[in-house]
């Protein structure tokens, strides 16, 4: 068995900057009666860098102290394959170091009883605060077990909590399909997810108001063949496979279409594959919009419209209101490329 490495202690630190104990524990512990210069302040801080050390939060729990911990939680392990998702996280670690936070993460399941329990033991742990990436199984009950028990939390990319920051992708959509008909394509298709995709038809219902449902959903819509899409288990190869099928199935009905909106830019690397089978150039014989600005869409061939996700103004609005008292909600609007 690997021979545990011994914790470095505070002893360790003041011995090595030739300060007293208390002298580092008040300058570490950020106390007020803490009377050593800033150049003393300074070398303690980076020595305790520089020999790793690590805070007793057993102790800290003991003596009622502040942990300085926030946990960041992907509501399922999908989105941890998502880029703007993983971008998120990053920067939010980055932000919350900086800050002088301690970060936990962990992924939430597909069942209410896990994801109670994810909570809990963050909860015993002294975790200060929980952003919620997305909606987890059970949410709802996820919530009222932050509120009993007085815990600071946010739901980001989100708008069905009390406390939650949005991004607003309607919007989006709807700057894409006005797009289209500036350009002359009012008969454009939109591929979508059934039981789903709540902000892309709101979207379309917004820029089309004189229909119904049912007339919506003939003249305009293409469903992906999926019935299970939001629950988690489908993977980014899935949606790009699920993109090709759509728009085989697009093709087939429509052969002459000009304009496509994709649910994702996901979907459309595999609707890229349907159309160029056909001999179409998305882009150019077919007008595209897509959705989240991924790598493969920045930096190919391509010319498609596409949103992403503002990830600095959402790292922004969560690290101004994590701590704030009260429900919260806000918009952000996405950043929009039109082609």
């Amino acid at each position: 068995m690997k021979k545990r490495r011994r914790q470095v202690t505070l002893k360790d630190i003041a011995t090595a900057c030739g300060v007293s104990v208390p002298s580092v524990s008040g300058i570490l512990n950020k106390r007020e009666s803490n009377y050593c210069s800033e150049k003393v302040r300074q070398r303690v801080l980076e020595t305790a860098k520089q020999l790793n050390y690590r805070r007793h939060f057993g102790y800290t729990l003991l003596q009622g102290q502040s942990t300085r911990t926030v946990a960041l939680l992907p509501s399922m392990e999908r989105l941890t394959h998502e880029e703007h998702i993983r971008d998120l996280l990053l920067l939010l670690t980055q932000t919350l170091e900086s800050k002088d936070y301690y970060c936990y993460t962990s992924i939430f399941k597909n069942n209410l009883k896990e994801n109670s329990d994810i909570v809990e033991n963050l909860i015993n742990r002294g975790c200060e605060a929980l952003v919620f990436i997305g909606n987890p199984v059970g949410f709802e009950e996820l919530e009222k077990l932050c509120i009993k028990n007085g815990l600071n939390y946010l739901f980001v990319l989100s708008h069905l909590t009390k406390r939650d920051i949005q991004l607003n992708v309607k919007n989006a959509f709807i700057a894409f399909l006005k797009h289209f008909i500036a350009n002359g394509h009012d008969d454009f298709k939109f591929i979508l997810y059934p039981g789903g995709s709540t902000s892309r038809f709101d979207a379309l219902r917004e820029l089309v108001p004189d229909k119904s449902l049912e007339e919506l959903q003939n003249k305009y819509i293409v469903y992906i063949d999926r019935e299970d899409a939001y629950t988690g288990g489908v993977s980014l190869e899935e949606r790009i496979n699920d993109g090709y099928g759509a728009t085989r199935k697009l093709l087939e009905k429509f052969p002459g279409i000009k304009a496509v909106a994709y649910y994702s830019d996901y979907t459309f690397l595999g609707g890229a594959k349907a159309l160029m089978e056909k001999g179409l150039i998305p882009g150019r014989d077919v007008m595209i919009s897509g959705f989240n600005n991924i790598l493969s869409i920045r930096s190919g061939v391509f010319n498609i419209s596409t949103g992403s996700h503002n990830i600095r103004k959402i790292c922004q609005e969560t690290m101004d209101h994590l701590f704030d008292e009260g429900d919260l909600k806000i918009q952000i609007e996405p950043e929009i490329m039109l082609y």
